[in-house]
């Protein structure tokens, strides 16, 4: 009943597992729809970049594909891994990545101003990628500086070292949603310039690959693991029960060699008393023989009395012989009795203890697994709170950086208690002002913006807080 009641337990902890590595990129794919709104607002804003911006952003491409091709070979170092990519991945058909980046280095500058539109207003987070991939690579295969792979960091008999290199689920969900992003850039991008979001897109689907494989691997290892500490405890109760049955065992023998060593002494005992005096009544009679040879006469008339006083004597010895044979047989019969049922009696507490024991260990082995059930649950409900509200942040702060007389989110500029995010948006700019001054950094007239944007949020102007709260954001970040 224990092993089932472990069992269940096991399922339960995996099923949430599972539903924690569906759920969560679930989210952070509707977060990143939510930029929706921010995305068309910026593409309709978008100024086409200078030929020097261009530049810089064909470098910063450059070295993006770079990287994410440099972790896609780390990825492959691992023996576990490279089997599961080898199997699902989409590698087959990304283009290798000198001839990416020639081929980015050959485009022109209406080319390349078509890919800054499409990252720039449809992926605004793609520098990212490259470090979310290494949060996983770093996890199955350690680099020096001169970039050296150690490979095999785990491999599937080792299950320690799949514990220390499972990655967490909000690098599977950060890689799943990057992938997402980058796949949905290659609809956006025309052919055949849409080559690189393609690159982009193997590369962050490998990595969230990458981490579920390896959160398999934890849940396998996990399992066998404390499945294996549970057996042990049970062969442990087996062995301590053995060690008292064979304890019981020897007691009753001791006992019974015992009471037969004292049957013997006894016995014997006996035998020699009767020898002792049968000897005795042989050398009287002769004595009482040759006495009355020598002294008839006083024979004749003492004879009657020394009869009597022999035979007082010999009913005497008898009843005393009798008497102390008996007596010690009380005394045995007792021990073993006394000793029997001390046995018995400790034998039952033992018992009690033990299944107390066993019942108590159930009890505590269940509280602790409903623990981390409640503690997994609770903490994966945090992350994804953490994350939603992350993504919140910059869009907000990407929208308060735009022109003045852009067009707003509404959703921003109208009061909490109306549904929206004011509240959230004056504690953005506040915190940004301090920040900027605690660093040492110049804020400009961002103060007098601010205070002003305070009024008008206190007087229910909420339209004309939200202008200001952007000239103060503005003001401090130029």
């Amino acid at each position: 009943m224990r092993n089932q009641n472990y069992q269940s337990a096991k399922t339960g902890e995996k099923t949430v597992r599972k539903l924690c590595s569906l759920i969560i990129p679930v989210v952070m794919f509707l977060a990143l729809c939510g930029i929706a709104p921010s995305a068309f607002a910026q593409e309709a804003f978008y100024q086409p970049p200078t030929t020097v911006e261009l530049d810089e952003f064909r470098q910063d491409l450059d070295q993006t594909i770079q990287e994410v091709y440099q972790y896609r070979e780390v990825f492959r170092q691992n023996r576990v891994v490279r089997d599961a990519l080898e199997k699902k991945s989409r590698s087959n058909f990304s283009p290798a990545p000198a001839q990416l980046r020639q081929q980015l280095q050959q485009m022109n500058y209406d080319e390349l101003t078509t890919l800054h539109k499409a990252f720039t207003t449809q992926f605004p987070e793609w520098r990212e990628v490259p470090q979310t991939l290494s949060k996983i690579a770093n996890k199955i295969g350690k680099t020096d500086k001169s970039k050296t792979i150690t490979p095999n960091a785990i491999t599937p008999d080792n299950c320690q070292d799949a514990f220390n290199a499972a990655p967490s689920f909000t690098d599977y969900a950060a890689a799943q949603a990057a992938a997402i992003a980058a796949d949905g850039l290659q609809n956006v991008i025309p052919p055949p310039i849409n080559f690189v979001a393609t690159g982009v897109y193997i590369a962050a689907a490998e990595g969230a690959l990458v981490a579920e494989t390896l959160n398999n691997i934890y849940d396998r290892c996990s399992g066998d693991q404390a499945l294996g500490n549970l057996q042990t405890s049970v062969d442990n109760l087996q062995n301590s029960q053995t060690d008292i049955i064979n304890t019981v065992n020897a007691s009753t023998s001791t006992i019974v060699n015992n009471d037969n060593t004292n049957k013997d002494t006894i016995l014997n005992s006996v035998t020699s008393n009767t020898t002792t005096i049968n000897n005795a009544i042989t050398n009287a009679k002769t004595d009482i023989v040759n006495n009355d040879n020598t002294n008839k006469t006083a024979i004749i008339s003492n004879a009657a009395g020394n009869t009597t006083t022999l035979t007082t004597a010999i009913t005497a010895a008898q009843t005393n012989i009798n008497n102390t044979a008996g007596a010690n047989t009380l005394v045995v019969t007792n021990a073993v009795t006394n000793a029997q049922n001390t046995i018995v009696a400790n034998d039952n507490a033992n018992k009690t203890a033990i299944i107390n024991n066993a019942a108590a260990n159930t009890t505590t082995l269940n509280t602790a697994i409903t623990a981390a059930k409640n503690e997994l649950l609770a903490n994966a409900n945090a992350n994804a709170t953490a994350a939603a509200n992350l993504l919140l942040r910059s869009q907000i702060e990407a929208d308060l950086a735009t022109e003045s007389n852009g067009v707003k989110v509404a959703w921003y500029m109208t009061p909490t208690a109306n549904g929206g995010h004011l509240d959230f948006v004056q504690s953005i700019v506040t915190q940004t002002l301090a920040n900027i001054q605690a660093a040492g950094g110049s804020i400009g007239t961002a103060q007098s913006f601010l205070t002003k944007a305070n009024q008008d949020k206190a007087a229910g102007n909420f339209k004309s807080a939200y202008d200001n709260y952007r000239k103060a954001y503005k003001a401090a970040a130029n």
